[in-house]
């Protein structure tokens, strides 16, 4: 009896262990996609900051003579412009708690 007992209690253990294993595996994985879509949206805020800053520096006639070809540019599609405050902060020691 005493050792179907202790035999139920080590399988729970593992069991539990296990889970909380998968647990901390997907909070990681969480964690890292958080920080890649982070980066990417830093990244991507640089790129239209780069392209608005070059845009006011240049006149239109400018901008087609150094892009090239005789493409019309006109039919492209603006993108949404991003703004600093939708790049969430990173956390802190202190936001963790």
């Amino acid at each position: 009896m005493f050792t179907k007992l202790l035999a139920i209690i080590l399988i729970t253990i593992c069991t539990a262990l296990a889970l909380l294993s998968l647990r901390q595996s997907r909070i990681d994985i969480v964690n890292e996609m958080t920080h890649v879509h982070r980066n990417t949206m830093r990244q991507r805020l640089m790129v239209w900051t780069a392209r608005e800053q070059l845009a006011k520096l240049l006149q239109s006639d400018q901008l087609h003579s150094i892009i090239g070809g005789t493409e019309d540019w006109s039919i492209l599609e603006q993108p949404r412009p991003l703004q600093p405050k939708q790049i969430p902060h990173e956390p802190t020691d202190a936001d963790r708690g």
